[in-house]
């Protein structure tokens, strides 16, 4: 078995390798109020050197060969234009000492809701005349991070509790 784990693991094939940050907007806004939240970074400059050395920046960095310049903007447009979206949905916000994460902004990133969703939830809450908790909890279901779970039928309503206890939800 040692020989097979050296030969799979250490002189096997390099596997492919991509970043989360490429194809998932939500986790380049997750990973800049992290950054902020901890204070590892409290500007955007901060911001740019961090998403330079991870995989992602690699990743871009070295998919156009010579065109670094070109590349360095990318990441930096990406960057800022991420910036702007969460301080205009007072997730972020500009300070003389550095940006800093809002009371929101620490909520999100205590919960599994996308950036988007819980955007879109706060959006729901502030155009209410008066607190509807059953519009509220309609929206919360209808959120891409909640499972959907069919109950047309008696055989499915069976199954309902082992079915939100696999996605992680107890009733």
């Amino acid at each position: 078995e040692a020989f097979y784990l050296n030969d799979f693991y250490i002189e096997g094939e390099i596997e492919l390798t991509h970043s989360k940050l490429i194809d998932n907007h939500d986790a380049v806004l997750r990973q800049i109020i992290t950054q902020v939240s901890t204070g590892n970074a409290h500007n955007v400059d901060e911001l740019i050197e961090f998403f330079s050395k991870t995989l992602y920046g690699y990743q871009i960095q070295n998919s156009c060969g010579d065109m670094g310049y070109a590349i360095e903007n990318s990441i930096k447009i990406e960057i800022e234009s991420s910036l702007q979206y969460l301080i205009e949905h007072q997730i972020i916000r500009p300070t003389p000492s550095g940006l800093q994460t809002t009371p929101f902004g620490v909520l999100i990133s205590r919960n599994n809701y996308s950036v988007k969703t819980a955007v879109r939830l706060r959006g729901v809450i502030e155009k209410m005349d008066e607190f509807k908790e059953a519009e509220l909890i309609y929206e919360v279901a209808s959120s891409v991070e909640i499972p959907k779970v069919n109950t047309k039928y008696r055989a499915n309503k069976d199954n309902i509790r082992d079915v939100l206890g696999r996605n992680g939800i107890f009733i």
